[in-house]
C-alpha cells in the first residue's frame, strides 16, 4: 500500500501457526524497496497482535483495529 509517499507491505496468510519464515518474503521485499518501505504487516489466523522478525502480526478475524 502506498500512502503518505511511504510504502507498507501487507501479506494476509491462512495459517494459524506462525513460524519465522513467513516473514522472510516481506523482509525480502523491504530491503528491495530501500528507504521507502516500512516495516511489513502479517494479517494471518492468530489470536493476539505481535512482532515476528521485523513484521508485524495481526489478527485477521480482528483486522487492523488490532494496531
Amino acid at each position: 500500500m502506498d500512502r503518505n509517499g511511504r510504502l507498507y507491505p501487507i501479506e494476509i496468510k491462512a495459517t494459524s501457526t506462525i513460524l519465522p519464515g513467513h516473514a522472510a518474503s516481506l523482509n525480502r521485499w523491504r530491503a528491495l524497496a530501500g528507504d521507502l518501505a516500512t516495516e511489513g504487516l502479517m494479517v494471518e489466523n492468530t489470536s493476539e497482535a505481535h512482532s515476528l522478525k521485523g513484521c508485524h502480526v495481526i489478527s485477521w478475524e480482528k483486522g487492523l483495529d488490532m494496531i
